[in-house]
């Protein structure tokens, strides 16, 4: 597959640790995947986006945007390719209503205004936000917030879109509207998705997960398989999915358990059938 980034042999920490926090770290990121990201609080998840970002730099090693090795000459350049959406969406806000917000990148990037006014319009409206165009952003819900971000991103017309724990301050339903409209848009879009989370359940719909602990890779592979080992990930302080947690539970009672990962809905369907069968 080709790789639209990849870290090599990188060696990074903050000027307060004395131990590495990434050491000779190595990861590929596909074009067009979604890569989820899970680990404990400090296993360094929001570093390792900063870092894919730009904006931390490692001591030693390199990575690579689609297919150029990121340096202080090009950084700016390769920033362009990416999108971040953050964790609070009022730390992105800087426009007085919503248009002016999502326009500021594009702002910053001197598209020239007839083109602005477009984009601005095309991104509000895949993200069912164009009604909220003059409204104040502070006036928003949570979800609606988020969308906005989204949206001041896509402006830009990244290739890489990374989401910094996006969907942690809001509510379920609102969680579940942004995460199905990233799909959407990925899918739309031809998008590579980076998404750093303690959702699982987000974490869930992703081509692959990787599992961080305090800056190694402990596993690397498709969602299934990274959450059929349910004990593995709780001993490591991490959630798993209710699915998991049921087949934990009927393990617990002497029940003889399906093998794999199995999705809330072929759970539900296991239990109908074990049931319809007594």
């Amino acid at each position: 597959m080709e790789k639209i980034a990849e870290i090599k042999n990188l060696n990074f920490k903050y000027s307060q640790q004395g131990n590495w926090l990434f050491h000779d770290f190595n990861l590929a990121i596909n074009r067009y995947e979604w890569l989820a990201i899970i680990g404990h609080n400090g296993s360094g998840k929001s570093t390792l986006a900063r870092l894919l970002d730009g904006l931390l730099v490692p001591q030693t090693g390199g990575i690579w945007i689609d297919q150029q090795k990121m340096n202080s000459g090009n950084v700016w350049q390769l920033r362009k390719k990416i999108g971040m959406v953050f964790q609070n969406p009022e730390n992105q806000f800087v426009g007085a209503n919503v248009a002016d917000d999502v326009a500021f990148g594009l702002e910053n990037q001197a598209v020239p205004y007839d083109k602005m006014h477009q984009r601005v319009a095309a991104a509000l409206k895949r993200v069912n936000m164009w009604e909220y165009a003059e409204q104040e952003p502070a006036n928003l819900s949570g979800g609606q917030k988020q969308r906005v971000a989204i949206a001041g991103v896509i402006a830009l017309k990244p290739k890489i879109v990374i989401l910094d724990e996006a969907t942690s301050m809001l509510d379920p339903e609102g969680r579940h509207e942004v995460i199905s409209l990233i799909k959407e848009l990925k899918e739309q879009e031809g998008l590579t998705v980076i998404s750093i989370t303690h959702d699982i359940d987000e974490a869930s719909l992703a081509d692959r997960v990787v599992v961080l602990d305090d800056g190694e890779i402990l596993n690397a592979a498709p969602a299934a398989e990274v959450f059929s080992q349910g004990q593995a990930l709780i001993d490591l302080g991490l959630d798993i999915p209710f699915s998991e947690k049921v087949k934990l539970a009927l393990k617990r009672q002497g029940v003889l358990i399906p093998q794999g990962y199995y999705t809330e809905q072929r759970m539900v369907d296991w239990i109908c059938q074990s049931i319809s069968k007594k």
